[in-house]
């Protein structure tokens, strides 16, 4: 399904200008946290580190296995080619944030940006940045409710949880991946319509379009358009705390991946998804 119909959000503005008008300004970490392959492990830490309650803003870039990682709340018989999926070995996982389906493996660079306090505005710090970056190396891409466009093709969305100590927006870019992986392992739209569905959109790589950059190059190059200081760290205690805790009560629960049933040890959550990702 095309989204053709789309609003187009800030376009016609500049990138850079529009980054600088709403990027979170002063000091920024960059998060190293040496995690490799570790599907669970690595979207855990996504969530550990709204939780343990950031005291500034929190950059953090990171590459996951071949896997498909659906929204928080949606039905995996609905969003995933499970056949598919267990023939080629392709694990199912589950993400805090709401949002749709997406497809990740090594040609995808997921992009998290956490900032302190409840906010509403985390969705529109990333997607400013990413959209700088893609301008600087050529791809006429725009902003519209949905993610980041090249015409009719998605090439990164967006899905965004709220908490009372901080907010969570985090980003799929598709930098190498194949196409028609996405196609292969995520399913068609159901026939009944309803409203946790991924909304089906063609998708392309940044390769595929022309751009000529790799994973670990994007991601070196998104922390030096950073509108502030930016510090690199590795995770606190408390940060790495709330990370086991979360593996040992729901990411390493392979039940909770597929059904979504173990509640939160921290308690209720609210969440928000602006747009969906690569879905």
């Amino acid at each position: 399904m095309e989204d053709a119909g789309d609003e187009v959000l800030g376009a016609g503005q500049d990138a850079s200008a529009a980054y600088a008008a709403c990027a979170p300004g002063g000091a920024v970490d960059l998060l190293l946290d040496g995690l490799e392959r570790d599907g669970p492990a690595l979207l855990a830490l996504d969530e550990a580190l709204v939780r343990a309650g950031p005291g500034r803003p929190i950059l953090r870039t990171w590459v996951n296995p071949t896997a498909v990682v659906v929204g928080r709340h949606q039905d995996v018989g609905r969003e995933v080619a499970l056949r598919a999926c267990t023939e080629d070995g392709v694990p199912v996982l589950r993400r805090a944030s709401g949002g749709g389906t997406v497809y990740h493996d090594l040609g995808t660079l997921n992009v998290a940006l956490v900032l302190p306090g409840r906010r509403t505005d985390a969705v529109d710090h990333l997607a400013a940045l990413l959209l700088q970056v893609l301008h600087e190396l050529g791809l006429p891409a725009d902003r519209r409710s949905r993610g980041l466009f090249a015409g009719p093709l998605k090439v990164a969305g967006f899905a965004c949880m709220q908490t009372q100590p901080g907010t969570l927006a985090h980003a799929s870019v598709l930098v190498t991946t194949d196409p028609a992986a996405v196609a292969r392992y995520l399913a068609p739209a159901p026939a009944d319509p309803r409203p946790l569905d991924s909304h089906r959109t063609p998708v392309a790589s940044l390769r595929h379009l022309g751009v000529e950059v790799t994973v670990p190059e994007l991601a070196a190059i998104l922390p030096t358009r950073v509108d502030g200081r930016v510090t690199a760290r590795a995770p606190t205690p408390a940060e790495w705390a709330t990370h086991e805790q979360l593996l040992a009560s729901r990411y390493r629960d392979r039940g909770w991946h597929l059904a979504g049933t173990r509640p939160s040890p921290a308690g209720p959550m609210k969440e928000e998804a602006w747009t969906t990702a690569c879905a």
